[in-house]
């Protein structure tokens, strides 16, 4: 050792504080054990990678995409010196005859007015095909002006109402040329243009389908010629802008005034703002990944520490302090983080380069360089990845660090029930506490909704817990009880690996919690989607008593700027074969500062001119609910307590720009999927906001006595088909969009809780390839007693198995306990009926089953691999 061990080698034992020469040997041993290892070490590191990739793919994407709006809103108000009317407000407020005055005055060089249903069209083709840009993708309306709206590339400007541009993407794939003849659908109505020419627009890489009118053509199709979203004012040289806008906001006193560039910023500042939710919301599932992933980083380290217990007794003997081999652990933990984080951050920029590049093949106009890496998605995912991993290594680290030279000069699982009781008796304690807090929560009726929540959330924090501490000795009582179901049929090979899931408890708890974890919230998930589709739809079957339902093309809980056109209502009506049509409609609304809508998209809040009563089952529980002869309010019961008021109360009713009113609650009522939380009587609503802003949302359709389903559609369909964007939907398609739309926000969690579950799997992998090289020893006796090369594999096999159906048993019954919980805490949110989704629960212990076995493929191939004499000579 000469003079390199006097640097860090004390007489006893101790090791030298000053070791400087120490520490670069022991990050010397740190990286050696880690490239020594790095076969072992893969799928922890992947684990790594898979949890760290999603967080810097969402920070690579949401940063790519503000800085693609970011563009937008910059150059939308580029040249725009003041604006007149509230950007933020999304209603039309703006007096349409401010345009005149504004165009008047001799400081104004530029007036653009906009509304804010430019984006409610439907281009098509004259055989009615929707033109699109991209699948599934939206278009809008701009007024033409040269070098503010785009520039002309081939053709004419626009001029009369049968004219348009189309922008030059969307010509080019839908081979589209000037003089072309194309069908435009507005709130309005159906009408078609002649494509007068192509153009560039000033907003390009939106993926929407942009047409330009002149601005006739643009007031006429998209404002009630009364009112305006917004003026976009552009000062002539040398003019006061403050000046100007004393005057207008003395002439105008109910409308906002601000200049392009704060308006600019406020948007930029917006889009941020939802796009950092969007950031944050995918976060939450790649910690979740990374969680899960502890349990693979702790069982590596844990078995690799065990498996290297006398080369540790090695340095311990040669004077290595416990603290210097506590570093040296660490320091590969840290090496595997790094590496882990860093190959994550690549793969994050390479998965949004092929989202973006699918993205391009379908049409999006992208601009160059927009989705990079930043700082952000470079830091925080190397920071989480080694905090997380450094975590996960830090108790098999001291465990390292406690081994004295004499007593550890043998590998292995040294664990002991002794050691396990106190930790067992945690557990169970945690597991008691969580399930009596989780009952107190969902059967204390006494309690608020949210506290009951509260209390159910604590206890499946103290359930989670709890299994996690007492894991080990669960896993020796269900592995005990599973191995003797699933080796009965496989004799001997069946009681080995029995045999073997029972010797290490500890390591298989460690690796089946990570699939528990995973599997109590999709099973949890599960139940709230059954019984939230199961409840929405027997309601709607029941309460729904109109012959048809006519939508919008965002459908059920759509948020669809595209809505009925306000004429079809009226064309339906008049058919011979109706007996009467009820609309219902939707405005950007506040009702004591809430929005009362069920559906997606913007703020708003339904809106009726008659009874509810004529077209639903209506749960009237207290006053009126004849909106026609008492123009008011009703309002939900649940909103009623919320808000501590009843039948005679006023509420505020506002608009999004600062309008406001109060009108009287009229009716209390009771849970009606698809109407909403409140209803404001039309008048009221007229009283805020234009009526250019109060859109049809629904016509709910009764048939004339005698009329069959079949031939009242076909009468239905002949009017709304040349529309494009009406859907004709029966009760039980009705019913079947709202489940449909739970399934799909169903499916996204699945997946996103997906990738929980595959870092699970990789853990079961990881755990058995680790076994197997630490067993090779023994699989080599039994090779050579006669074990043969299949059976080896089998039993493998088999104990994979074992793992993963107790790792789901544990995790469906405690995602089975928390679904229930959280259920029954909101039956005063209007459940009547919990379901659990017994099915999905079934295919996923089949699934389970199958995991085990994927799983264990790697491992039983190199297990029935090893040769009998090698294993055995091997030290």
């Amino acid at each position: 050792m000469g003079k390199h061990t006097k640097r860090w080698w004390r007489r006893d034992g101790s090791g030298s504080r000053a070791a400087g020469g120490g520490g670069r040997a022991l990050l010397k041993v740190s990286w050696r054990t880690v490239l020594a290892h790095k076969v072992r070490l893969v799928l922890t590191v992947l684990a790594v990678v898979l949890g760290t990739a999603f967080i810097a793919g969402s920070s690579i994407l949401t940063a790519g995409l503000s800085s693609t709006f970011n563009q937008m809103a910059t150059s939308r108000y580029a040249d725009v010196d003041l604006v007149m009317g509230s950007t933020m407000a999304l209603t039309d407020n703006v007096p349409a005859d401010a345009v005149d005055v504004l165009r008047a005055r001799d400081d104004v060089a530029r007036v653009e007015p906009s509304s804010s249903h430019a984006t409610s069209i439907v281009v098509a083709t004259p055989e009615g095909q929707p033109v699109r840009l991209t699948p599934g993708g939206a278009s809008q309306g701009v007024i033409w002006i040269d070098g503010i709206a785009g520039t002309l590339d081939s053709g004419s400007a626009p001029s009369g109402a049968g004219e348009m541009l189309l922008d030059k993407d969307t010509a080019k794939k839908q081979q589209v040329s000037a003089g072309d003849k194309l069908d435009v659908v507005t709130p309005k109505g159906r009408s078609t243009k002649t494509v007068t020419g192509i153009f560039s627009p000033v907003m390009a890489g939106t993926g929407l389908v942009t047409v330009a009118f002149d601005e006739d053509t643009y007031l006429s199709d998209f404002t009630d010629g009364t009112n305006l979203y917004e003026i976009a004012i552009t000062t002539a040289d040398g003019a006061d802008i403050e000046a100007l806008r004393h005057d207008l906001t003395e002439a105008y006193p109910g409308v906002q005034f601000e200049t392009g560039q704060a308006i600019a910023d406020k948007l930029t500042s917006m889009i941020t703002d939802s796009l950092k939710f969007v950031n944050y919301f995918l976060w939450a599932f790649a910690g979740i990944a990374l969680v899960v992933g502890t349990f693979i980083i702790t069982n590596t380290f844990s078995m690799i520490v065990a498996q290297r217990t006398r080369e540790f007794a090695l340095l311990r003997a040669l004077g290595t302090s416990r603290r210097q081999i506590t570093r040296s652990v660490l320091g590969e933990a840290i090496i595997v983080g790094l590496i882990g984080s860093g190959l994550g951050v690549i793969a994050g920029w390479v998965l949004v380069q092929g989202l973006m590049a699918i993205a391009a093949s379908r049409g999006a106009v992208l601009a160059p360089g927009t989705f990079m890496l930043t700082g952000q998605s470079v830091v925080v995912p190397v920071v989480l990845g080694v905090i997380v991993t450094v975590a996960a290594a830090w108790a098999p680290a001291r465990r390292a660090g406690s081994v004295h030279p004499v007593q550890a000069m043998r590998s292995g699982d040294q664990s002991s029930s002794d050691s396990l009781r106190g930790r067992t008796l945690v557990g169970f304690a945690l597991v008691v506490a969580g399930i009596l807090t989780g009952l107190a929560g969902a059967l204390t009726e006494s309690y608020s909704t949210s506290s009951r929540a509260w209390c159910m959330a604590a206890g499946a924090v103290g359930l989670l817990l709890g299994s996690w501490f007492a894991g080990p000795t669960l896993a020796r009582f269900f592995t005990t009880v599973i191995g003797g179901v699933i080796a009965l049929p496989f004799g001997t090979v069946g009681k080995l690996a029995s045999t073997n899931t029972r010797r290490t408890p500890r390591r298989n708890a460690t690796t089946a919690f990570a699939l528990t974890l995973g599997l109590a919230l999709v099973t949890s998930v599960g139940a709230l989607g059954a019984t939230m589709k199961d409840n929405l739809t027997g309601q709607l079957d029941t309460s729904v008593t109109s012959d048809f339902v006519l939508t919008g093309p965002g459908g059920a809980g759509g948020g669809s700027t595209l809505t009925i056109p306000s004429e079809v209502p009226a064309r339906i009506a008049s058919l011979p074969s109706v007996e009467s049509v009820t609309t219902m409609y939707k405005a950007p609304i506040f009702v004591n500062r809430v929005p009362m809508s069920d559906t997606f998209g913007s703020p708003s809040s339904p809106v009726a001119s008659a009874s509810p009563a004529s077209i639903t089952d209506f749960p009237l529980l207290d006053g009126t609910d004849d909106l026609a002869a008492h123009p008011g309010v009703l309002l939900a019961d649940t909103m009623a307590q919320r808000f501590g008021i009843g039948v005679g109360s006023e509420v505020q009713l506002a608009s999004l720009d600062g309008h406001a009113t109060t009108a009287p609650v009229v009716g209390i009522y009771g849970q009606v999927p698809g109407i909403g939380r409140a209803i404001i009587a039309t008048p009221v609503a007229e009283r805020i906001v234009g009526g250019n802003d109060i859109k049809v949302d629904t016509a709910f359709v009764t048939l004339a006595s005698g009329v069959s389903e079949q031939d009242g559609r076909a009468a239905i369909e002949e009017v709304t088909d040349p529309y494009l964007v009406v859907s004709v939907k029966n009760k039980e398609e009705y019913t079947n969009s709202y489940a449909a739309l739970i399934d799909q926000m169903l499916t996204i969690l699945y997946l996103l809780l997906g990738l929980a579950v595959l870092v699970a799997i990789l853990g079961i992998v990881n755990t058995l390839a680790l076994s197997v090289t630490e067993r090779r020893q023994e699989i080599g006796m039994l090779r050579a007693v006669g074990t043969q090369a299949r059976q080896v594999r089998g039993m493998i096999y088999l104990e994979s198995v074992i793992i993963a159906i107790y790792g789901a048993l544990l995790g469906t019954a405690i995602g089975l306990f928390i679904g229930w919980g959280f259920l029954t805490a909101l039956a005063g949110a209007g459940i009547e009926t919990i379901v659990m989704p017994w099915g999905q629960i079934g295919l996923m212990f089949v699934a389970s089953a199958i995991v085990g076995i994927v799983a264990a493929a790697i491992p039983a191939r190199s297990a029935a691999g090893t040769s009998p004499l090698e294993a055995i000579a091997d030290e």
